[in-house]
């Protein structure tokens, strides 16, 4: 449920301030975004409450366990990848790299072939169903995936291992592919996801080296200009 996803997303978010230099203001939503977002919160803060302290712990990872006196089910957080096709173990179909997407210039091409990629996802989730008992990644199973697609940007700099993984150097073909292929997987259904769709990653995580622990301190021009725009 897009409501309840959204709740649980606030939840989650970080509170840092924006960077120093920045217009931004609050975002207003809307009354009916605003109901929608405290009615899930409500509900999300209700299950919790009756939640024991072994049923809150067995929560936690890719793969949950149902909690039948609640009538959750089991749920897988990551079904996988997803970046140019499933990345499963079998008949899938793999499209070409992303950066190869982005040479076409064609937005509505990348929704096509996203939509192709969701609709593999339904079948091999009608399979294998929302979990197993094993706990590892690409697993198949599920409908949350990290990626596609990767919308930070490193692409300019070609010491950068990843590029493969982006559309383009330019932030705006970027952002206008990354949002066709988020449509293409998430469906057009107004309350219904269709999948879960993970953009990646982080804003200027475009380093591998330590980037578990190094701190990405960029100038407010090039955050504005260059490396959030993409992500807008």
């Amino acid at each position: 449920d897009r409501r309840l996803g959204l709740a649980l997303t606030g939840r989650a978010a970080p509170q840092d301030a924006p960077p120093e230099g920045s217009q931004a203001g609050s975002l207003d939503t809307g009354p009916i975004a605003r109901d929608a977002f405290e009615a899930a919160r409500g509900r999300a803060a209700e299950i919790v409450g009756k939640l024991t302290l072994a049923e809150k712990i067995s929560q936690f990872g890719t793969r949950v366990p149902a909690i039948p006196r609640l009538n959750l089910p089991a749920f897988n957080f990551y079904s996988g990848e997803a970046l140019h096709g499933l990345m499963y173990k079998g008949e899938v179909t793999s499209f070409p790299l992303p950066l190869a997407m982005g040479c076409s210039w064609n937005p509505e091409l990348v929704h096509r072939v996203f939509t192709a990629v969701s609709d593999e996802a339904w079948a091999w989730h009608k399979v294998k169903g929302w979990a197993s008992s094993e706990q590892k990644f690409f697993q198949p199973g599920g409908l949350t995936f990290f990626s596609p697609p990767t919308v930070n940007m490193g692409t300019r700099d070609p010491r950068w291992g990843r590029i493969a993984e982006n559309y383009a150097e330019d932030t705006l073909l970027v952002g206008k592919l990354a949002a066709q292929a988020i449509r293409g997987m998430q469906g057009d259904d107004p309350r219904f996801l269709k999948t879960i769709c993970c953009a990646k990653h982080f804003i200027a995580n475009d380093t591998e080296d330590d980037r578990q622990t190094t701190s990405a301190t960029v100038d407010p021009r090039s955050f504005w200009e260059y490396y959030s725009r993409s992500f807008e």
